[in-house]
Order: structure tokens, then sequence, then C-alpha cells
């Protein structure tokens, strides 16, 4: 059975064919398993004359020269209708590939049925033979948009997408990653397994700024790959492959008291957040007298009063306790955070020199607010309880278009407390698939610690979690359903060590794995004594640990073939035997 089919496409390449049709040749990958396609776009040097020669090499190598020249897209086509493999790969034809590239890649997607194509890390070389330079490029998402070849995709969903762009006769492979990875999710292997020659047959990205190419690039501005850009707030980084930013969300459960907002900041940062957030606010500016509550407040005087009777109780902590909160902040390492829910407030807190801006999901809809913020050119903390994507959309583009693009979007389930079924952890990867230039966090209203580790693991690089020192207190409807200090401390824990499980995204034998790697597995094993000369069959092999031997997979490659010295009974079988 095919396995893998590897298309080579060459236009005036005499330089460099040979090597590429060889190095896919010397493929350490089961013969039969995989096939060569070359496919020669007319050319008129001779490469015809070197690709002949490979002519008659069985069933591995097929070979269509094209009678007349349309470019790589439609070269590239043909070799994927002719196609036999489960897995396809284009190499260039002044390309070509290391020895164990089918044999990794192809793994990937045997192991992953959510990975939709699998590509590595590339070497630059200049020149061929023993006066060529080289230089190791770490593929990211840019990268692989420039160079589109190497990379090793699923036929069904090749042909599925109609291949590449005929009309185009550069950027194909471009726009093609544009429309696969709409579709399904990539694998990057930090693996240097594709070799592409330094010639002027590349079209640099920055030419996407130009022609239509540029439409291109509009294109890939909701692309699943992107890595998310990361903001600075502070002296720490938020983004992915940092540490989940922690925000302990004090609010207004100071009650009033400064020393007890100060003691917030302490135990807060005791416990391992990296900020602590207040509320700035008065209650004649935020809500009308009328407005009902749309929370179960606990510890108020009237049970069925109004927001406005909410909010009035704690809206009298003056600004001028503000630096004393700041200068305290310092002191334990944390950064002062506030949101604040009036254009004085804001500008008061950023005077004071806040580092970042929280807004609050009730604000999502109020684009003149966002506008006055954004022009600060802080972070924006973007909560996003009650919203729709529409909405969340929309903010996003205010925010963008007063020249601000620090942004971070909060998922938030705007009831208090949150049911833990309503807390919709799924759509963080759908907001890091619709904003993948923005980081991704959690404003967290669940009872307990158990929920933000959850959304680390989903994709989350920020959270916020409502935090008191002590759940009993009256007055504000936070302290009960808030985290305490070793509440909190247990949740950062709980974020660290998920951040320390997931690891990395792609699948191998770890370094910790190595040992049980070569003694847990299996190898072929001799069931009876084997002279020297003797042909060998199914019936003389069995398979047993210790894994030092030739796999059992390549059984079929073993039978049949002859011993090369005397192999006693309970052997394990190596290739130098055979």
């Amino acid at each position: 059975m095919i396995k893998a089919s590897i298309i080579i496409t060459c236009y005036n390449k005499e330089r460099y064919i040979t090597r590429a049709i060889n190095s896919c040749l010397n493929q350490n990958f089961p013969e039969g398993q995989y096939e060569i396609i070359i496919i020669d776009d007319a050319s008129t040097d001779k490469s015809r004359d070197a690709i002949s020669l490979y002519r008659g090499i069985g069933e591995v190598v097929r070979i269509k020269l094209l009678p007349t020249n349309k470019g790589p897209a439609h070269a590239s086509n043909v070799g994927i209708k002719m196609a036999r493999g489960k897995y396809i790969v284009r190499v260039d034809g002044d390309d070509y590939i290391h020895k164990d590239f089918l044999q990794v890649m192809t793994e990937v997607l045997e192991w992953n049925d959510d990975i939709g194509f699998v590509y590595c890390d590339l070497i630059t070389v200049r020149g061929v033979g023993n006066n060529s330079q080289r230089k190791l490029t770490r593929n990211t998402r840019e990268r692989l948009l420039d160079h589109g070849a190497g990379v090793l995709f699923r036929r069904k969903h090749l042909r599925a997408l109609g291949g590449y762009d005929r009309t185009l006769r550069n950027c194909e492979d471009y726009d093609l990653i544009l429309r696969y990875e709409q579709r399904h999710k990539g694998s990057h292997l930090r693996l240097p397994y594709y070799r592409t020659t330094a010639t002027l047959k590349r079209v640099p990205h920055s030419v996407l700024k130009s022609n239509n190419a540029s439409d291109l690039k509009n294109r890939s501005a909701r692309g699943i790959l992107h890595t998310m850009a990361s903001i600075r707030i502070g002296k720490k980084t938020v983004g992915d492959g940092h540490p989940a930013y922690v925000i302990a969300e004090a609010g207004v459960n100071h009650n009033g008291s400064l020393a007890r907002a100060k003691d917030l900041i302490k135990k807060a940062a005791q416990a391992g957040a990296d900020a602590v957030k207040f509320q700035t606010y008065k209650a004649d500016k935020l809500v009308t007298k009328q407005a009902p509550r749309f929370w179960d407040w606990k510890g108020e005087e009237k049970k069925k009063g109004t927001q406005h009777d909410s909010y009035s109780l704690l809206d009298k902590f003056p600004l001028k306790h503000y630096p004393e909160l700041i200068k305290t902040c310092k002191k334990y390492g944390v950064e002062f955070l506030s949101t604040p829910f009036d254009e004085e407030s804001a500008d008061a807190l950023v005077k004071f020199g806040m580092k970042a801006i929280k807004v609050s999901s009730s604000d999502v809809t109020n684009l003149p607010f966002l506008q006055h913020l954004a022009k600060h050119k802080l972070p924006i903390l973007l909560s996003v309880g009650a919203s729709t994507m529409g909405e969340i959309e929309e903010a996003v583009r205010t925010i963008e278009e007063a020249g601000n693009k620090k942004i971070v979007i909060m998922q938030c389930t705007l009831v208090y407390p949150t049911p833990d079924e309503h807390a919709n952890l799924r759509v963080i990867p759908t907001l890091r698939a619709v904003f993948p230039e923005y980081p991704i966090g959690l404003s967290d209203h669940t009872i307990g610690a158990a929920i933000p580790p959850a959304a680390v693991a989903l994709g989350a690089c920020m959270v916020e979690k409502h935090y008191t020192v002590d759940k009993t207190l009256g007055k504000s409807a936070d302290h009960w359903l808030s985290v305490d200090p070793k509440e909190l401390k247990e949740m950062v824990t709980g974020i660290r060590r998920v951040e320390a499980a997931l690891g990395e995204s792609r699948k191998y034998v770890l370094p910790a794995e190595r040992h049980t790697y070569l003694y847990d597995k299996r190898s072929l094993v001799s069931a009876c004594d084997i002279k020297k000369g003797q042909k060998i069959t199914k019936a003389m092999l069995t398979h047993k640990r210790p894994g030092t031997g030739v796999r059992p997979k390549y059984r079929d490659v073993v039978v049949g073939r002859r011993a090369s010295v005397d192999i006693p009974a309970d052997t394990t079988i190596t290739w130098t035997m055979l």
C-alpha cells in the first residue's frame, strides 16, 4: 500500500534536480510504501535528460513531462491527481529532504487524526557540493508562508480544496496554506528536515505588500496557525510561550479600608498572583437609580435593591489612596491594576502610572469609551461576557482604529457566580482562531479554584479571579463568591502544574522515555536456531522485549532474507545479522 507520495516539480533545474530525486530515493522508509512523482513543467534546459535517467525504477518513480509550461500550481495539481499515497509532500526541484523526512513526518499524521498537515524547520543551502553553505531556519508561520514546499498534507484534504490555485504564477503555495489552515490544524516539528536552495526563485514575504499577493495577505488575517502576539504589562510578558498572567481581582473587597486593600495586595502576592486589580467608579456615573440588579447579592441590607444601591455602598474609596496602593504593589512585586468605569477615573489611573487598562464586559459595546481608553496606548484587557462575536469584533476594531493593537480578549460568563457548566471554556480555542493576533484569557466567576487551570490548558494566557481575604465579610457581594488567599495559591499552583504538563504539540519519544523506549518496546527475536545463509521464514520469528533490535513492523522485510551469521534461538535480531 502506498502511504506517501513525494511530488517533485521541476522547471529548468538541471543543476539541482538529481540531488532532489536522490534525496527522495534515499528515504528511511519501507520500500513499496512510498512513491516519487516527477513533474517537469516543459523545461528548456537539460533537466529532462537528468530526469529520464530515473525511468525504469519499478513503480517507485513515475515521470510526467508536460508539453507546455503552465507554472508550479498546474504542475503540482498534475502530481496531486497522479498521487496514490495517503499523504502528499511537494519538493521543489532545487530543494531536497533529509533521509528521515518521510518516516518522522508521516508518524505525526498517523498518530494524530486532528492534525491536517505537518511542517518542519529548514536549512537554507547556498551552492552545491563541498562549497555549499548552510543556515538553519526555525520555520515560524511567517516563514512557512514564504516557503510552501516541504509540507506534508493529507491527500483527501488537498483534493477537497481543489489543490493549488492554477491562476497564480507565484505565491501558489502561500495561497494553499491559507486555504488549508482555515479547515485543518497544522503541527510544527522543530527538526531541520527540509533543505531549500537559496536562489532567486523565492517570492519574499515583503512582496505580499503589493500586487495580487496583497490580497492573499488579507486572507491570512485570521489564520489558525498564527502564533499569538505577546504584550508587555510592566516587567512581564503575556502570550504564548510565557506563564499565564494571574490577576487577583480584589474589586472593592477592601470595603473602603486602605489597610484591608494593602492586606489584599500582600496576600495575593504571597499566593503567586502577578497583579492585583481593584475597581474605580462612582455609582452616579455608572447606573441609574432604578437599574435592577442582575446578580444574587449576599450580605446587603436591601435584598431587593437596585444596582445603584449596591454600587453606592463602596464607591467612596478616595483616589488619594491609590499612590499608596501602587507603592504597596511595588513592595510585594505585583502589578497594580484597576478597572475604570468612566473616562475621568481612567485618566486618573493612567496618570498614577497604571500599566494596563482592564475593561468590564459591560463596556464591550460602549464604543466611545473604548476609543477614549485606547488613546492611552496601554494594553487593553477586554472582558467579553454576555457578548456576541460580532460585538467583540466591533470592539476590537474600535480599539485598533484608535491606534492601539495591544489587546487581551478575556472569555467571561456574566453570571455571579457562574455554574461550572456555563463557564464555556471551549470558546477559548474559538477566540484564538478568530483573533490569532491577540492573547486570549479568562475572567472567571465560578466558585473555587478548579476552572482557571483548565482554561490555561485550552490556551488562555491570562486568568482573572475574584479574590478576598475573608469570605465572611459583608457589605460587598464579591466576598462570598471569591477565592481566599489559600484558594488563590491553590489556583496558581494548579495553573503552573498544567503549564508544566502541557509540553509540546508534537508526539515524539521524550528524553525521559529514551531508556524505556529501548527496553519496553519489542524486537524481532529468533524463535529457533537459524544457520548462517538460511532463508528466514515467519515461523522462525517471534517478537519480544527489549526493543534494541529490528522492530516487528519490519517482519515482512526480514522474511525472505538470509542470515549473515548463525543466530541462536531467543536472540534479538539486528540488521547486521541479515
